[in-house]
């Protein structure tokens, strides 16, 4: 499936680095307890298989957060998708 090309898609993926570095502040303010240890930046990813014809999954996140809360002893790998308003019927 061939990836939509119009400019308020484009200008979104243009602000994604700049939400990934507001992360960190973000969860100071407003973490509550949880701390953001690190955020990587991806691509697409899939689940490589060397069986022919096997089911595979593929996903295009924005990123992973490592977050550690005060209160678990083992912190947490969350998916990040990011989704700017460009326009004003953005959903």
């Amino acid at each position: 499936m061939k990836p939509l090309t119009i400019s308020s898609v484009k200008l979104g993926s243009v602000n994604e680095p700049n939400v990934r570095k507001a992360l960190t502040d973000f969860f100071k303010e407003h973490g509550e307890g949880i701390t953001l240890f690190g955020v990587a930046e991806l691509g697409l990813l899939r689940k490589r298989s060397d069986q022919q014809n096997s089911q595979m999954m593929t996903t295009s996140m924005d990123g992973l957060l490592l977050l550690h809360s005060e209160t678990e002893a083992q912190p947490h790998v969350c998916a990040l998708e990011i989704k700017t308003m460009t326009v004003n019927n953005t959903v």
